[in-house]
């Protein structure tokens, strides 16, 4: 039974702390390949009424 309850909290510990590392992933000035954090640039495009 003991066994069972340290399973379960090493379980849990490996959930939280993969959470936290993923979450904190995008807060850092580089990508961890789940995203490009790069700029890019957006072009505006302006409509002409034609009479």
């Amino acid at each position: 039974m003991e066994i069972k309850k340290i399973k379960k909290i090493v379980f849990i510990v490996i959930c939280i702390i993969g959470i936290v590392s993923f979450s904190s992933c995008r807060s850092m000035s580089q990508s961890c390949g789940l995203a490009d954090n790069t700029t890019t640039n957006q072009t505006e495009v302006n409509q002409v009424d034609v009479l």
